[in-house]
């Protein structure tokens, strides 16, 4: 347990300090990308809740095709409804087809009522910057969404 504890901090204060130092993630050069991905990638496999949700988070907003799987995987198999949902996200931050379709699926099948409940938003919001689809002319009954 101690184990584990110290090498999530280690992973964090990794992942901290190449993200300040960097200045922003689209800032990275390729090493530090590599890098930076791969610990995150790892961070996914902790047993430390926030850690994992972290990781999750970041790979979204790195758009780590990498992390299509293990985020996939993680939708579908979490026994947390709050790391189904963050990766629910991040599966439609990355914008890979097999994650779009994940989220999609999830809206129906996911055995989380919350959880299907957000694949639904994210869905959604997905559909509507995707085909451009302002609120106002939105006809929510029209896209296809199922509860």
């Amino acid at each position: 347990m101690k184990k584990n504890f110290i090498i999530a901090v280690f992973l964090i204060s990794f992942a901290v300090v190449e993200y300040t130092s960097a200045g922003s993630l689209k800032n990275l050069d390729e090493k530090s990308y590599e890098k930076y991905e791969t610990n995150l990638l790892e961070g996914l496999n902790s047993e430390n809740f926030g850690l994992q949700f972290s990781c999750a988070y970041l790979l979204g907003e790195l758009q780590s095709e990498k992390a299509v799987l293990p985020l996939v995987k993680l939708l579908r198999e979490s026994t947390s409804e709050d790391l189904r949902i963050i990766s629910a996200l991040s599966l439609i931050k990355i914008d890979s087809e097999l994650g779009i379709f994940m989220v999609k699926q999830g809206q129906k099948f996911n055995d989380n009522e919350k959880t299907r409940e957000k694949c639904t938003r994210f869905y959604t919001a997905y559909i509507m910057e995707k085909y451009d689809i302002g609120l106002q002319n939105v006809n929510l009954f029209a896209i296809e969404v199922v509860k």
